[in-house]
């Protein structure tokens, strides 16, 4: 076997590899994992930022939240804090949006604990290139089974 393919098969097992290991992490620590698609909160998140998401019991003043809001998931800002029936209710904007939401601690997702700029653009890539790939998989399987004879 040539250097070049023993290179390239050493390359996606390495890659495939940690890929599982990313994702066994993201699902032992109860993360998740968001693409900003707004601009509500610019700069401090900005359009294909990757998000990290992780769920606590509360959330104070300032922190920067994920939220459900009119079957839209929403990330903004905690910029105030009160109990309303005995329920905890924070109030939120975003960076770039001067409209205030109520939002109860049931229709949190989590907080933003980390952000990383334009992985979403890189994300989309990725995806474009699974597809290729297993396009191109499955014909040259289906060339082979074609070929195969069975007899």
């Amino acid at each position: 076997m040539s250097r070049v393919k023993l290179f390239i098969k050493f390359s996606l097992i390495c890659c495939i590899i940690i890929i599982c290991i990313i994702f066994i992490g993201i699902e032992t620590l109860n993360l998740k994992l968001c693409i900003a698609k707004n601009t509500s909160m610019q700069p401090t998140i900005s359009n294909n930022d990757l998000l990290i998401i992780k769920q606590y019991d509360d959330y104070g003043v300032g922190d920067i939240i994920q939220f459900k809001h009119n079957n839209l998931t929403i990330t903004h800002r905690i910029v105030d804090k009160v109990v309303d029936n005995n329920q905890i209710v924070y109030y939120t904007l975003g960076d770039n949006d001067n409209t205030l939401k109520k939002v109860y601690l049931s229709s949190v997702v989590g907080k933003v604990i980390k952000t990383f700029d334009n992985v979403g653009v890189v994300c989309n890539y990725i995806n474009y290139f699974i597809v290729i790939v297993f396009v191109v998989g499955s014909t040259f399987v289906f060339k082979k089974l074609i070929k195969y004879d069975y007899n």
